[in-house]
């Protein structure tokens, strides 16, 4: 009997065959002690010894933890995502570079116990009625707050489910972890010029490709905002959050999953705010025409900072824009010219920060950004672009 042999025949028997047991455990009327000791007596008569420890600990990521995916959560932080396409398919980010994981499930039954299992872990519903949700789980592991997401295999042309983890560190990245060089998303040159545009910003975006470090970066920014302001986060998912700001308030968005259910949407936590004289509001994600609501709110007088997939910096306002424009009877020049409250807005690819863009204004004759760019590399540099219309 091989290692993942044994591994399989355990976890069906008290995952498949005789879930009772870890039922039990759940319920609280056995311990673990228990529990460790009758799987043991099993093993003693079907496994070989020297698997004992290794079945056993698989058993537990089985069922109270992510399984195979346990190693890749509980890592030093250099993973960000893990990406589940299927049984044989596990990709894994490393500080912004994709690539396949070493391992993957043991057979497609064991990828969709696992798929069954988390769903339930985290009290999601994933079927053709409800192909696509999302959800944080907080609890599970304490280094990493996890954004999950769930596809069902319905809707994927390849016929199988899909599961994605993008982790948060509950420790804090302030601007100085992001200069050190396992991170390498600033240089500490940097530090003085960001302090001054983070200073003189009466709006803030961040923009960048999914799994760029916009979640990253805006957390360590929120560090920098003056302590004595009351902050309002509104939030899709639980992954922004502060280590010295004590006046704040954390809403999450709610999605309904069908007609019945309740929906708490982003101009309802919005117009909610606005009674509570905020100081600043800090917005997860801007997306589609929810960013009308997250307009108003920035043009209160207000600081607001938001992120955006975008591919620049200046296109980041540009998409807004066409948000705004879906939701409302403004003119793009209209909304480009109102924008401009926006005034700092940095791009980030690769895990570095690539663009920061000051934004002066708009010309409504010519419909372009009035701004100036700075340019970074890898290494830190900088290239001022000056004064110029974009």
């Amino acid at each position: 009997m091989t290692q993942d042999e044994a591994i399989q025949k355990v976890v069906t028997q008290y995952t498949v065959l005789n879930p009772t047991v870890i039922n039990a455990v759940n319920k609280r009327a056995k311990t673990m002690a228990v529990f460790k000791e009758e799987v043991f007596e099993w093993m003693d008569e079907r496994i070989p010894a020297e698997y004992h420890e290794i079945c056993f600990d698989n058993l537990c990521a089985a069922a109270w933890n992510y399984d195979i995916l346990k190693p890749l959560i509980y890592d030093d932080g250099a993973i960000s995502d893990i990406a589940c396409h299927a049984w044989d398919n596990v990709w894994i980010q490393v500080r912004g570079k994709w690539r396949e994981n070493d391992f993957h499930f043991r057979n497609e039954e064991h990828y969709r116990r696992f798929y069954s299992h988390v769903c339930s872990m985290n009290r999601v519903v994933s079927n053709e009625r409800c192909a696509s949700a999302n959800c944080t789980d907080v609890t599970t592991c304490s280094d990493f707050r996890m954004r999950l997401n769930f596809i069902h295999k319905s809707i994927n042309t390849d016929g199988s489910n899909i599961f994605s983890i993008r982790k948060i560190p509950t420790h804090k990245k302030t601007l100085e972890t992001l200069c050190e060089p396992q991170e390498g998303m600033l240089q500490p040159d940097m530090l003085p010029i960001l302090r001054k545009h983070i200073a003189e910003a009466t709006g803030v975006l961040i923009v960048g490709m999914g799994g760029s470090g916009k979640t990253t970066f805006l957390n360590a920014l929120i560090e920098e905002l003056p302590l004595e302001w009351k902050i309002l986060f509104i939030q899709e998912n639980e992954e922004l959050f502060s280590d010295t700001h004590r006046n704040t308030d954390f809403l999450k968005t709610v999605r309904p999953q069908n007609k019945y259910d309740v929906s708490h949407d982003l101009k309802e936590l919005a117009r909610n705010g606005l009674l509570m004289s905020i100081k600043c509001f800090v917005i997860g994600e801007t997306k589609g025409e929810e960013a009308r609501y997250m307009f108003n709110v920035s043009n209160t007088g207000a600081v607001c900072l938001t992120t955006l997939h975008s591919d620049s910096s200046v296109h980041g306002l540009d998409k807004m824009a066409d948000y705004i424009k879906m939701d409302s009877d403004y003119s793009k020049d209209q909304c480009m010219e109102m924008l401009t409250i926006f005034n700092k807005v940095f791009f980030l690819s690769g895990y570095r920060l690539r663009e920061v863009t000051t934004i002066k204004g708009y010309d409504m004759e010519k419909h372009q950004l009035i701004c100036s760019t700075e340019y970074y590399n890898q290494e830190g540099d900088v290239c001022n672009g000056g004064s110029q219309s974009t």
